[in-house]
């Protein structure tokens, strides 16, 4: 197949690089800096057109003149200079589009579909661009609008418009204002289970590592198990991921220790309501006491061999997260089952479970 390229910036080049990949002949290219290659250019089969809309005009009558076909995604185009392609699609095979990406192409179908029941809605186009972007708003933007307002009714606010050039270091509209936050970073409850071979000095061990990583210990037990081996719980407070990993991989260095598993991060603990039996007792007349006291205590059950209380409401813990290592972390079959199953037990989104290797 012979390809003539129309417009020669990073675009033309890529596609002359695929052209050649696939054994296309590119007989030629040409662009707006030098608009009179144009009429000098052999024919092809195919003009593959990625220039600008100063372009279109020896575009035009280049292909009339070599009867050659037009793919083209040249964007910033005016609707007279659409018109100018429709009307050489008469002669021609003309394709046109300002986006050939197929999730474009399924986001205007969809846009299409739902548009009608977004109708007396405020609608907004976002878009972020590379700062050589020279018309706005892109040619994409526009092909969405005309979905969201296929009669062109709507009154259209723009940030920018028209071919504005590359946007500029100093421009406003590029600089985004922040600022410090004041104060420290919420620290997050997580709860981790260490498992080492059983010996004198394990705990005071584990204790010195975790004042060597500078966090906050609420609970550190252990407990040996019969096999020869010790289980070492640990709720304790850090501020994001990193920190927790670091804690982790110290913990992993002490002599003897096999794993450390992260169990769950709370955002907050369960808490359960218990009946009470109340007593309010006062002096003078009950219409009008003159002072009053009130005590209270659970209310309890005869279990049998023991009493037991009576709960009126439980509240179970809330979780940010959850952290699991385990052998076969680094397989996606693993990762995929394991988060599966914490999410079904904890509630909690497949984005706030993390599953990695145990080293």
């Amino acid at each position: 197949m012979k390809v003539f390229l129309s417009g020669y910036g990073k675009m033309g080049r890529m596609l002359e690089e695929l052209a050649l990949e696939r054994g296309w002949e590119v007989v030629g290219h040409a662009d707006i800096t030098c608009p009179e290659a144009y009429e000098t250019a052999p024919g092809a089969d195919v003009c593959l057109d990625f220039s600008g809309v100063g372009a279109l005009k020896p575009l035009l009558g280049y292909l009339r003149r070599t009867k050659t076909a037009l793919v083209s995604g040249t964007t910033g185009l005016t609707e007279p200079d659409l018109d100018a392609l429709q009307e050489l699609g008469r002669e021609l095979p003309v394709i046109w589009t300002a986006n050939y990406s197929t999730g474009i192409a399924v986001f205007r179908r969809m846009l299409h579909d739902y548009a009608g029941v977004l109708a007396g809605w405020d609608k907004e186009l976002v878009e972020i661009h590379h700062n050589q972007k020279a018309d706005a708003p892109s040619g994409t933007a526009k092909l969405l609008l005309q979905e969201l307002d296929p009669e062109g009714t709507a009154t259209v606010l723009h940030g920018r418009e028209g071919l504005c050039g590359k946007r500029k270091p100093e421009e406003a509209a590029r600089w985004v204002k922040v600022s410090w936050v004041e104060g420290s970073l919420p620290s997050y409850q997580t709860s981790l289970e260490l498992s080492a071979k059983d010996r004198d000095g394990l705990t005071l061990d584990v204790a010195m590592t975790l004042s060597a990583a500078k966090v906050k210990t609420t609970s550190l037990s252990a407990r040996s198990m019969p096999d020869g081996y010790a289980t070492v719980s640990i709720v304790l407070e850090v501020k994001n991921q990193e920190e927790l990993t670091n804690v982790i991989n110290k913990l992993g260095q002490i002599q003897g220790v096999g794993t450390v598993r992260v169990l769950l991060t709370m955002d907050t603990d369960g808490e359960r309501q218990l009946a009470q039996n109340m007593e309010l007792q006062y002096s003078g007349s009950a219409a009008a006491p003159e002072d009053y006291s009130r005590t209270s205590e659970p209310v309890l059950l005869d279990g049998g061999d023991r009493e037991e209380t009576v709960v009126t409401q439980t509240a179970y813990p809330t979780y940010r997260g959850a952290l699991v290592v385990c052998q076969g972390g680094d397989r996606a079959d693993v990762k995929l089952a394991v988060t599966e199953a914490v999410s079904a037990l904890t509630g909690l989104s497949s984005d706030r479970v993390t599953v990695v290797k145990c080293q």
